[in-house]
């Protein structure tokens, strides 16, 4: 719930901090960011989703074979 707010603080379009500085500094009348899209919460939601993708595949890549990474070098060009 504090995300979902954190973010609604920055980059609601009526309210939000980042879009009211934007609109100032470039002229604009509409926010150019709108979060209340269906790109906009796909945004969100991927911010939030990267750091626990990351922690559950550190580990495999870690165990992986170094071997495999050069012949994919080599092969690759």
């Amino acid at each position: 719930m504090l995300y979902a707010i954190s973010w609604l603080l920055l980059l609601s379009p009526n309210a939000g901090l980042l879009n009211i500085a934007l609109m100032q500094l470039l002229g604009l009348e509409k926010a150019p960011i709108n979060l209340y899209t269906i790109p906009g919460m796909g945004f969100v939601e991927g911010l939030r989703l990267a750091s626990l993708t990351f922690l559950m595949t550190v580990g495999v890549f870690r165990s992986m074979d170094p071997s495999l990474e050069e012949s994919g070098l080599h092969r690759g060009g």
